[in-house]
């Protein structure tokens, strides 16, 4: 799965970062999913990173988890946070 632009790291330049989840806390802000298992998408949107430090999405009968990897990347004119996978839970029948 090819993935996009180089990523940025956190400490590089924390200027953006802080300005960046500023305004994004109250709006619907787009992620860069990263080593998720097949099926995963490479990008998501979540409702705000300040009540969503993890990213959990469904992929059939489980939960993919995902976690802040402290870096960015940029993704057609878009600076976008990643999130790397983290582990899987399944739903309980």
């Amino acid at each position: 799965m090819s993935r996009a632009a180089p990523v940025h790291e956190y400490a590089a330049n924390p200027v953006i970062p802080f300005r960046w989840l500023e305004s994004a806390v109250s709006q619907r802000i787009r992620v860069m999913l990263t080593e998720g298992p097949e099926g995963t998408p490479e990008k998501w949107d979540v409702e705000s990173l300040k009540n969503e430090p993890r990213v959990r999405i469904l992929l059939g009968n489980r939960y993919e988890h995902f976690e802040f990897a402290h870096c960015y990347t940029e993704s057609g004119g878009e600076f976008l946070p990643v999130y790397r996978w983290s582990y899987r839970t399944y739903i309980a029948e």
